[in-house]
Order: C-alpha cells, then sequence, then structure tokens
C-alpha cells in the first residue's frame, strides 16, 4: 500500500495478508572495502544464495585503495564490478560508499559492508518496501558474532537452510542492544521521533538510487562511526520513511574489535558533528 503516511507509521506500507508480489526492480549492492579479507569472498557467495531474482542483482566493490588493488574472481551468478579509488588516509567508507553508488545501475542501493553475511531473504525483504514508493531506507538486524570455527561450507550451508540464528543460540552475540532500545521506544519505528535516525547503520539499510542521489550521498568526513548517522538524518530530514524489517538479518563476521581507547577517541573526534 502507498499513500500519506502519520508520521513514520510505515504499518500502512505493509501490504494484506496473502498478498504476493513479482519482483522486478533492479538492485545494486554496494559494498566498500580495504584490504579485505576471504570474508568479502564468503559475503559474496551468501549473496549468490538469496531468493531474490539473481538477474535482476549487480555488485559493485568500492577498493578504497587496498595495498595491493583488489581483484575478484569471476564466479558469481551476477555481475561484480570493483572500482579502483586512490590510497588516502583516514576511515574512507564514506567515500568507498559514494563510489561504489556512482557506478551503480540499479533502482534500489543495498549498503553492505565487506564483512557481513546477509541471510538468504535480505534482498527480498529490502525490496518489497520498494514496490509502490521510493521514499523508503529500508534497515535490518545485524549481529556480531565469531564465525572463524565455520568453514566456507559449513557457513554456506547455515545461510542456504536459514540455520544460522539456530547455529548461535546460547553463544556470545552481539545484537546491538544500543539500537534495540530505540526499537523499542518507538514501536520498531512506528512511532515517530526526532532522533530515530541515529539506528542507520550504513553496513546494511536499503535506498533507492533517486533518494540516495537527492540527498547527496555520504558525506565523506573520514571519521568513524558519524556519516552513517548524518546520512541517516538528512534521508529522514528529506522525509524518508524508515523501516526496520526484522526478517533481514545479517552477521557480521567476528565479535567487535575495537580497543575502549580507541573507541574513546572516535567518540571524542564525531561529537562535533553529532551535536550539529
Amino acid at each position: 500500500m502507498s499513500g500519506v503516511l502519520q508520521g513514520n507509521d510505515w504499518s500502512r506500507l505493509v501490504p494484506p495478508a496473502g498478498s504476493t508480489w513479482t519482483p522486478k526492480r533492479t538492485v545494486s549492492v554496494c559494498i566498500p572495502c580495504r584490504n579485505p579479507s576471504h570474508n568479502l569472498e564468503r559475503t559474496l557467495d551468501a549473496l549468490a544464495l538469496q531468493t531474490y531474482p539473481l538477474d535482476l542483482v549487480e555488485v559493485v566493490v568500492a577498493d578504497d585503495g587496498s595495498d595491493e588493488p583488489l581483484e575478484l574472481p569471476d564466479r558469481w551468478p551476477f555481475p561484480v564490478r570493483v572500482v579502483r579509488l586512490e590510497p588516502q588516509p583516514g576511515f574512507g567508507a564514506g567515500r568507498a560508499r559514494n563510489a561504489a553508488a556512482r557506478a551503480a545501475t540499479g533502482e534500489v542501493l543495498v549498503l553492505l559492508d565487506a564483512d557481513v553475511v546477509p541471510e538468504k531473504q535480505v534482498l527480498a525483504c529490502y525490496l518489497r518496501w520498494f514496490e509502490t514508493r521510493t521514499d523508503v531506507v529500508a534497515m535490518g538486524l545485524c549481529r556480531f558474532a565469531e564465525t572463524g570455527d565455520l568453514d566456507d561450507e559449513a557457513l554456506l550451508a547455515l545461510v542456504r537452510t536459514g540455520g544460522l540464528a539456530a547455529h548461535f543460540v546460547g553463544r556470545d552475540v552481539d545484537d546491538q542492544s544500543w539500537r534495540e532500545t530505540t526499537f523499542r521506544a518507538t514501536d520498531d519505528l512506528r512511532v515517530e521521533s526526532v532522533d530515530a535516525f541515529r539506528i542507520v547503520v550504513g553496513a546494511t539499510f536499503a535506498v533507492s538510487a533517486e533518494r540516495y542521489a537527492a540527498v547527496g550521498g555520504f558525506r565523506e568526513l573520514g571519521i568513524r562511526g558519524i556519516e552513517d548517522t548524518e546520512i541517516g538524518y538528512r534521508l529522514h530530514a528529506d522525509g524518508c520513511v524508515l523501516v526496520l524489517d526484522r526478517d533481514a538479518d545479517h552477521w557480521h563476521q567476528g565479535r567487535r574489535t575495537i580497543a575502549a581507547d580507541r573507541r574513546d577517541a572516535i567518540r571524542e573526534a564525531r561529537t562535533p558533528y553529532v551535536q550539529r
């Protein structure tokens, strides 16, 4: 359904029970990376298992000045293009995401990090929200878990069978509780909140190419932890509907590794931007 919404209440966009849809929108998965590990190929392998029609999918990987130019094999059922950026110091995810978006041809952009594994239904979950309108920012959940004990075959078997959540039951998993605090306070974003944009995470969200271009993409601030928040602010201020799709589940390959002193330095650097 489409039409006028009350605040950010995206409930009106939920189709009636039993309804079906035929996917038709093209999608570009935009992945920034710098000196990626083998996890990037595992992420691409997971994308190859998506239930969304793969003939509507392309992947653009922005190589943000890796020490050795990134080269990827030609073995996926969708085109994978690498955009090479010249090295520069500092945090470069914003400029890499912008480079990937500029090279993309899809109607919808899915922002995904190189070490994040999407479950097989993620693209279908995202794209269904764009069936009738382009002013949507669709977001899923991202959990941080140790995947080092899973070889490629075992990991992809879990993606293929939808078994990742069951595999990690009882294990140490970071489910980004800071986002859940906002979700609880806003009924999963259905209640309008002036600061709901804070939960936008650049590693896992979808936006139409039209709206991404309209707000100018990411601000290339070179500061970790603020570029996501800042584009979330502009998209929300531009009238986009922030949708939380709990079926769009992602798994970060590995626990958080930022040391406490580095985390404090990041917070200090971004504080002036957050206040503005």
